[in-house]
């Protein structure tokens, strides 16, 4: 448990370091203060609070950091993007500097960009979202699973639908429509904002690629990918035909 402690506070020092590099901050050690206490990095008890012992890191704690630095930057009348920008790269690399980003801590960071809660930027939400699926796709190969199909065209992503499904716990979707822009996104569908970043992932890979006779059969003969939740199965096939009507015209 040592060792697991001291990870987190590295981590967390890395953070720091970007905190102290912005201009911007004129009292970085009070931000830095506030965020080691209240998410008790210092306190040998964090184990207790924020964080699940199976998969120990400072992704679990972003929510409340996210969240902190947020209030910190409106109290202060201060533009935060540049921060958020270097909090992106943070939570990438501890992605990438793991052994492996377990399946777990992927699911974690969905569920978290689809929380109202969630103070970053479309774009950046955006830029985090493609960058977990990128993630995922990559262990899944190195891993040689079977759970996906090979991913050789951007539909074959489509077989990701059911875990960003499992990620909403908003049931509320019986009007959702997927957007065809990002100025579409209003705040009242916030919580819906994860099957939107999932839309954009998908359009922008189709837009890179080379429109052939057997995708265009591959979409027309594609089904809905298994969902293991029963009761979310009509909102899946809800928005499997609404991507697959998207991408067909």
């Amino acid at each position: 448990m040592e060792y697991v402690h001291m990870k987190v506070k590295i981590e967390f020092m890395n953070l720091i370091y970007f905190i102290l590099l912005n201009e911007k901050i004129l009292e970085p050690i009070k931000l830095i203060q506030q965020l080691l206490n209240d998410t008790l990095i210092i306190q040998d008890n964090i184990d207790n609070h924020y964080i699940n012992l199976d998969e120990i890191n400072c992704l679990q704690l972003l929510t409340i950091i996210i969240q902190i630095i947020d209030q910190y930057f409106k109290k202060n009348h201060i533009n935060n993007s540049t921060l958020m920008i270097d909090i992106q790269q943070w939570i990438i690399s501890i992605l990438k500097t793991s052994i492996q980003s377990s399946y777990q801590q992927i699911i974690f960071l969905l569920k978290f960009l689809n929380q109202s809660t969630c103070y970053l930027s479309l774009s950046m939400k955006q830029f985090l979202f493609d960058e977990l699926i990128n993630i995922l796709i990559e262990n899944n190969q190195q891993n040689h699973m079977n759970i996906y199909r090979q991913f050789t065209s951007f539909w074959d992503r489509l077989y990701l639908l059911s875990i960003i499904i499992e990620c909403i716990t908003n049931e509320n979707l019986e009007n959702y429509q997927i957007p065809y822009h990002p100025s579409i996104i209003i705040n009242k569908n916030q919580n819906n904002i994860l099957i939107d970043l999932y839309f954009f992932h998908l359009r922008r890979l189709a837009n890179n690629e080379i429109i052939r006779i057997d995708l265009i059969n591959k979409i027309l003969l594609s089904n809905l990918p298994k969902i293991n939740n029963k009761q979310q199965i009509s909102i899946g096939e809800k928005i499997f035909k609404q991507l697959k009507d998207y991408f067909l015209l």
